[in-house]
């Protein structure tokens, strides 16, 4: 998260610079695999105690703590659940969002984990929509690298170190670009990232849920991306929406067979 004074603004994807930023990631088959040194009871009782105070989340980690034996299916259920608590995810996306992924590193495998199983829905959809608000140096910083795409094989990608929420609904996504009252035109700029489907889901890597069912907000028909997600960043472009500009910027799930991933089997 970046502050400007009292205004907050969040970090949403940063542009690859180094292909090695996400080659472990992508293939968490190699990284983000759950081992049998993996103390799940000792995670769960440290946030218990940082939570302590706050009902529903504190509710949740006791249901967790006291089931015995549970199936690893069900504990990712539990654990999307926990996610859906507005201030768990808030405090673990601004950690996320720093670079930093020690703390919540057992709950990222949980939830790749529950996609591997397919405990979770991961369905292809045509479109997907997200509003937010940016800095103007987050904004030029995606529109150099929409520039660059065509000269370096190592741009033109853009990833997200935290978990991602997008909408089945243009509508809501507008919304929640309007929705910052610390918003300032000279520093920030209203965005709507409009991410399309435009590749078999067999040749995509699978890092998204269907969450709508156990989100906070279900009219909000969200699409749960997971950290070390990847788009390819396919153009940019002014809209015009309650009589102001927005950045329309388009996205569209990464390949597998990418020119750009050329050295990915060495990560399989």
């Amino acid at each position: 998260m970046r502050t400007q004074g009292d205004q907050e603004i969040k970090v949403i994807l940063d542009p690859i610079e180094d292909l090695k930023q996400i080659y472990l990631p992508l293939y968490y088959k190699t990284m983000i695999k759950i081992k049998d040194s993996d103390n799940f009871d000792k995670f769960t009782k440290s946030l218990y105690d940082e939570y302590k105070d706050v009902d529903n989340i504190r509710q949740l980690l006791s249901q967790i703590i006291n089931l015995k034996k549970i199936p690893i299916e069900l504990l990712c259920k539990y654990w999307l659940r926990v996610y859906a608590a507005k201030s768990f995810n808030y405090t673990m996306n601004d950690y996320l969002n720093k670079g930093e992924t020690g703390k919540y590193t057992l709950f990222i495998k949980l939830m790749y984990e529950g996609l591997r199983l397919k405990v979770f829905e991961s369905p292809m959809i045509d479109c997907l929509y997200r509003g937010t608000i940016m800095s103007k140096k987050e904004i030029n910083s995606i529109k150099e690298c929409l520039i660059k795409k065509n000269t370096n094989l190592s741009k033109g990608i853009l990833f997200s170190r935290a978990f991602l929420s997008f909408s089945l609904k243009k509508e809501k996504a507008i919304k929640f670009a309007f929705s910052n009252k610390y918003y300032n035109k000279d520093t920030m700029g209203r965005s709507l990232f409009v991410l399309k489907s435009n590749k078999n889901i067999n040749e995509t890597f699978n890092t998204h849920a269907d969450v709508k069912n156990i989100s906070i907000y279900p009219k909000e028909e969200e699409i749960l991306f997971f950290p070390f997600s990847c788009f390819d960043l396919i153009d940019i472009k002014n809209i015009y929406e309650r009589d102001e500009t927005v950045l329309l910027i388009e996205l569209s799930y990464l390949s597998k067979y990418d020119a750009r991933l050329r050295n990915k089997k060495k990560y399989e």
